[in-house]
């Protein structure tokens, strides 16, 4: 099976660029600049646990709102960086130059798409959580073990059944709905395949993870600092070459 998938192994890291990672850095950058302003105006900026819980059960309403708001804010804004990634990623794959002014404003007409698709994927997964919930619950107290293992087996399932929705939104190019329908039908057709590729990229993630989780922590702030970017930097790397090779096994299994 890891034949069929050689070249696209390949592929995606000559395609590799670091350009890729720039829209994550954005939205780390805007994530934290949100989650400052969030914690300064409900005054929980630099405060102890204890002061923390006063705050939030003395401002429940406001903290709650603000903290909507600041979902919404995050939601969207990660959105347009996500269509503006996987822009540059469709490019990547097609061996175009990127640029990123360019890819960022070519990206626009994918930005409703992508919210459309977020939501309708968040509403398939809330489904097989609320059916893993009720299997969970029929067959807990007499079998323990299926209880636990057949939600996993759910869960497992319906990410694999639209794994390929994002390459196709913009490989295809299509409606969202129409997208997450066919990734449904591109799934039944192709198991093996699917399974396959999802299963490579889970192995090569958790090596890359076990990896960084065995780097030692630094009490030096300056050494410890540049672990913790170096670590970024990895870890942004490793998610663009992801994106690009689920974008080129979804060619090749289409191909074939």
């Amino acid at each position: 099976m890891i034949k069929i998938f050689k070249k696209d192994i390949k592929n995606s890291f000559k395609q590799f660029k670091f350009k890729l990672i720039v829209p994550d850095l954005i939205f780390v950058i805007i994530t934290i600049f949100l989650m400052n302003l969030f914690a300064k105006y409900n005054g929980i900026l630099s405060v102890s646990e204890s002061e923390l819980q006063s705050i939030v059960l003395a401002n429940f309403g406001q903290v709650l709102g603000s903290l909507i708001l600041f979902a919404l804010v995050a939601f969207f804004i990660g959105a347009r960086l996500k269509a503006f990634k996987l822009n540059m990623v469709l490019n990547a794959t097609k061996n175009k130059k990127l640029n990123l002014i360019t890819s960022y404003k070519d990206s626009k007409k994918f930005y409703w798409k992508v919210i459309v698709l977020k939501v309708l994927a968040f509403l398939v997964f809330l489904l097989a959580f609320t059916l893993s919930l009720i299997v969970y619950s029929l067959l807990v107290s007499n079998y323990l073990r299926l209880a636990t293992i057949l939600p996993i087996i759910i869960f497992a399932g319906t990410a694999l059944t639209i794994f390929y929705r994002e390459a196709m939104l913009f490989i295809e190019n299509k409606s969202s709905t129409k997208t997450l329908v066919n990734s449904f039908k591109f799934f039944k057709k192709s198991k093996l395949k699917v399974l396959f590729a999802a299963l490579m990229i889970a192995a090569l993630n958790i090596i890359v993870f076990y990896s960084i989780a065995k780097i030692p922590v630094s009490e030096n702030l300056i050494l410890g600092n540049l672990i913790s970017a170096a670590t970024s930097l990895i870890l942004f790397s490793v998610a663009a070459w992801t994106q690009l090779f689920i974008f080129n096994t979804y060619k090749t299994i289409k191909k074939n």
